[in-house]
């Protein structure tokens, strides 16, 4: 469960990845495997992957910390879009 704000935001960006494949996306664009992001958020492979494809979402802390991973990786694409 998100404790303030900043935590319900980025769990807020991860649902929506989930829903809308942005995170997969967003993933292969910074060329990170499957497996290399869901060993950082301490989750299996396969679970990440429902989390891409809409099957699942992210929960609690996993959820917090994938919408911060999401969070950067926008960071990075507006950057390189200059």
């Amino acid at each position: 469960m998100p404790k303030n704000s900043d935590e319900l935001l980025l769990t807020s960006l991860a649902r929506k990845a989930s829903t809308d494949g942005s995170g997969r996306t967003l993933r292969e664009a910074q060329h990170l495997t499957l497996r290399e992001v869901a060993e950082a958020l301490q989750t299996s492979a396969a679970s990440l992957s429902r989390w891409e494809t809409g099957r699942n979402s992210p929960k609690g802390w996993r959820a917090v910390m994938y919408g911060s991973a999401i969070a950067a990786w926008l960071a990075v694409a507006e950057a390189e879009r200059g």
